[in-house]
């Protein structure tokens, strides 16, 4: 598909999706959160297909080198409707209910629904000229579509307060330090690493990767004994796994598996 104000691209398993929006510094017009969320379901549609090579991540960051995005922007596309704060914003529901991972790579500011989309991601992976934060006390609301919550879960209830109340910035360092930024990276570095990165984290079997996925999304929103129950449901399944079968032959005879994603 074509968009107006986000480029996509799959190549070898891995889908960039990039917010272009320079001009207002990837700020989330009505426009953009309608093609992104359209975008992330083509992603999930593509990798349904099996015609098509399957996605084994999502990565995705925005234009230049100012922004990832600046947040919401209530002054684009004229009269288009703005998200009422009873609706959850679909874009911010999307990266966790993939199934793949998805990776946020912040270069510039991350601010407001722009921290709250890269905190819905599963990782995020900044350059030390990267600035974080929710501004939104100073406009008199909160963020109110998660990033709240994800925060409080990454760095605790006093310091996500801290940051929330506070409205301020702070360095990718500094959030790194706190827990909701995962690495710090040079900018010139940057997408090489980022790369690395996914090659490493999806090296296993697919499925496997899947499933740790939704065993660690899952048990954070229960309790411990039902959650420990539902990794070894999990767990279970994957043993039935063709995958399973050749990662175990693969280390008997001691080179790297063929996964078959089945």
């Amino acid at each position: 598909m074509q968009y107006d104000t986000i480029e996509s691209k799959l190549e070898d398993g891995i889908a960039t999706v990039t917010l272009d929006r320079p001009e207002s510094l990837n700020a989330f017009s009505p426009t953009l959160r309608g093609e992104l969320v359209d975008c992330l379901e083509e992603i999930r549609s593509l990798d349904r297909d099996e015609s098509e090579p399957n996605v084994r991540a999502v990565v995705v960051e925005g234009t230049g080198k100012q922004a990832f995005s600046v947040g919401a922007d209530v002054n684009a596309d004229g009269d288009a409707p703005q998200p009422s704060v009873k609706e959850f914003r679909d874009e911010l529901v999307l990266p966790p209910n993939l199934p793949m991972p998805v990776v946020a790579e912040i270069d510039g500011y991350c601010l407001g629904a722009g921290l709250e989309f890269a905190m819905a991601c599963d990782f995020r992976l900044a350059t030390p000229e990267s600035e974080l934060g929710f501004p939104e006390s100073r406009l008199g609301i909160l963020p109110a579509n998660g990033g709240v919550q994800r925060l409080v879960s990454q760095v605790g209830s006093s310091r996500a307060k801290e940051l929330v109340m506070a409205g301020e910035r702070v360095s990718a360092e500094r959030a790194e330090s706190d827990g909701f930024v995962d690495y710090v990276h040079p900018r010139a570095e940057i997408d090489s690493f980022v790369r690395e990165f996914v090659d490493r984290i999806t090296t296993g079997a697919p499925l496997a990767i899947r499933a740790a996925k939704d065993v660690i999304d899952t048990g954070l929103g229960t309790d411990l004994e039902t959650a420990i129950q539902y990794e070894h449901r999990a767990s279970r399944a994957l043993r039935e796994t063709r995958d399973h079968e050749e990662g175990q032959r693969a280390f008997r005879e001691d080179r790297e598996p063929e996964w078959q994603w089945e």
